[in-house]
């Protein structure tokens, strides 16, 4: 079973917390694996502490040795809490080199480390990449993954939206995100690296780079098929002035030139709004009842329809197919 990052994940946390068990977030990278653990602990109140394991070397996490009277203890590293409580989450677990995987799985585990206990409010967590899935990342033993609450976790296009939405993500971003629901299926075109697309928008926007940079550091972002798509998107973001759902119910053949175009320049966010509309608006009973009733607006749904993809039209011919059976 996968879990969303969003809600469902934050409320699997917190009854960890309150269990004291500690958890293995396991998933692809850049979707926001440690951003989640940070808003579970903001939600309870606690603390949030989280190092990249890949990034460190055994000194930083098991304290230097020091001999004090004949006798060798540790200093114990300044990150480490002392009081308190929080979760404390050690990203790329199984990426690390293995000097120091051991001393972090002998916290994760232990609960200690050498001459430090961490104290019992805190919680240990660890984020991993799935093995055998193109990472470069070692395998983690069977015994020692029966320690840990193993969560398979996944990016949501709708939990993302609405993290963005909040968080000054570029308007066409999200909407080029909103029109694509499989956009995060691969593993370049991730949460974390549309964030950084909207990054480099607004700093464009605000007079640096020029259109050939923006759309080279794009591609470098999210790949060569996206990267070209979603700039010959943003071109148009906000240019293009579609129908509204009783213009084309009424006037269609005035409109379908519009239609046409952008379905034809592969403007899958304009298609995608566009559509959305109609089906909202097709909600209402009144709209459905007058739809049927009248023989032009029938004919111009039937073909605003039929200018649309294949995998939009076959969605909007279970609408109609749902009205007359309503009407019958």
């Amino acid at each position: 079973m996968q879990l969303s990052i969003g809600d469902e994940l934050v409320d699997a946390l917190k009854l960890a917390y309150a269990a004291k068990r500690p958890v293995l977030l396991s998933g692809n990278t850049g979707i926001g694996k440690s951003q989640i653990a940070e808003r579970a602990a903001k939600d309870l109140g606690i603390g949030f502490i989280a190092r990249d394991l890949s990034l460190m070397e055994a000194p930083e996490l098991a304290g230097m040795p020091i001999t004090t009277g004949g006798e060798l203890s540790y200093a114990i590293p300044k990150f480490l809490p002392k009081t308190g409580s929080g979760f404390i989450v050690f990203e790329e677990l199984n990426r690390s080199p293995r000097h120091v995987r051991v001393p972090a799985l002998e916290l994760l585990t232990r609960w200690a480390l050498n001459d430090y206990a961490l104290p019992p409010g805190w919680l240990p967590m660890a984020c991993i990449n799935p093995p055998g899935a193109d990472y470069d990342v070692e395998e983690l033993d069977p015994a020692l993954l029966a320690r840990f609450s193993v969560l398979s976790v996944k990016a949501d296009v709708k939990n993302w939206l609405r993290w963005a939405e909040s968080s000054g993500v570029h308007p066409a971003v999200r909407e080029y995100v909103r029109s694509t629901p499989k956009i995060f299926d691969t593993r370049e075109s991730n949460p974390r690296a549309w964030s950084f697309v909207s990054n480099l928008v607004h700093a464009h926007e605000s007079g640096n780079g020029t259109s050939a940079s923006l759309l080279a550091l794009i591609i470098g972002q999210i790949g060569e098929k996206l990267g070209p798509a979603f700039v010959k998107f943003y071109g148009t973001f906000g240019k293009v002035k579609l129908p509204t759902p009783e213009e084309i119910l009424n006037h269609y053949p005035r409109h379908r030139l519009a239609i046409r175009r952008v379905r034809d320049d592969g403007n899958t966010a304009a298609l995608h709004s566009v559509s959305q509309q109609m089906l909202l608006h097709l909600q209402d009973p009144t709209n459905q009842r007058t739809l049927l009733e009248t023989k032009t607006r029938l004919v111009n749904y039937h073909d605003f329809v039929s200018d649309l993809p294949a995998e939009y039209r076959a969605r909007f011919q279970k609408n109609i197919d749902r009205f007359l059976k309503k009407g019958a």
